[in-house]
């Protein structure tokens, strides 16, 4: 039959043992969020990066869409403005034809 020193040093040992299991599971438990917070932040700083590179496109093809806008209206105001002057010359053609003495 045991004492109750030795009862009592029993139950210690059987505390120690199950508070050092708790304490080990607890530091796998921290160390894997620890890593799963590290391949989080990973993952985000690598799609920050790809969103900067897509803005920067998008901001790049906005401006080239600009400059083509740009050209294109004054291409079309150039368009307008000889077809303008076509009807001009044509008119004062026409005009010096039917009127060859007025000038």
């Amino acid at each position: 039959m045991r004492s109750s020193g030795e009862n009592l040093e029993v139950v210690v040992g059987t505390i120690d043992a199950s508070l050092a299991e708790e304490l080990g599971a607890f530091k796998k438990k921290l160390e894997r969020l620890r890593e799963d917070r590290e391949r989080t932040e990973k993952v985000l700083k690598e799609r920050d990066g790809a969103m900067d590179l897509q803005m920067t496109s998008l901001l790049q093809r906005g401006e080239s869409q600009k400059c083509l806008e740009i050209q294109v209206d004054r291409l079309f105001r150039l368009k307008e403005l000889h077809a303008y002057s076509s009807v001009s010359k044509d008119a004062s053609l026409m005009s010096l034809l039917l009127y060859p003495f007025v000038y």
